[in-house]
């Protein structure tokens, strides 16, 4: 050392206290650091816990949501296949009916068919009494009035009859 030195040295004589507080901040800051160093890595710990969690709950939410979009879309499907079936049935009672009508308008062209008409004719006048005025419809059979009642006794009528009394059997139509 120089003798300036040795001087300064000989002439502070709080530079060992000054040495001493150094050293204190020094490890207090050391300690804070190390403190805080710790507070991060347990707040990291607990930051990364609960993504976790919210990660599992995202999971379970959208594993039910997707049970739910699932069941509406089997459930919707099932539906659809529903009305597919129900009109086809439709279809296919509609085509029975519009066969029995005509195969029951074919009747006009039967020689039996004036017997036909005498026999709905008695039928009419015996359901609105012997007064009613009776005529042939247009497109087979006949339509009576009395007293402001009505019977129609149409071909086309007794072809809707014909299947209604089908009842369910009716659906022997669309069984394999």
């Amino acid at each position: 050392m120089t003798a300036t030195a040795t001087a300064t040295r000989r002439a502070d004589p709080l530079a060992a206290v000054r040495a001493a507080i150094l050293a204190q901040a020094a490890a207090d800051a050391g300690r804070t650091l190390a403190a805080a160093d710790r507070e991060v890595a347990a707040r990291l710990a607990a930051a990364a816990d609960q993504v976790a969690r919210d990660q599992e709950a995202a999971r379970v939410t959208a594993g039910r949501d997707a049970t739910v979009i699932v069941d509406e879309s089997r459930s919707k499907a099932r539906r659809q296949a529903r009305a597919i079936v129900l009109a086809a049935q439709q279809s296919a009672v509609e085509e029975l009916r519009a066969r029995a009508r005509s195969a029951v308008s074919a009747l006009r062209t039967d020689p039996r068919y004036p017997t036909l008409l005498a026999r709905l004719t008695a039928i009419a006048r015996d359901r609105l009494g012997p007064a009613a005025v009776v005529r042939e419809h247009p497109e087979g059979g006949v339509l009576a009035e009395a007293d402001g009642r009505r019977v129609a006794l149409t071909l086309d009528a007794a072809g809707d009859r014909a299947v209604d009394a089908l009842g369910r059997r009716a659906e022997e139509l669309w069984r394999p």
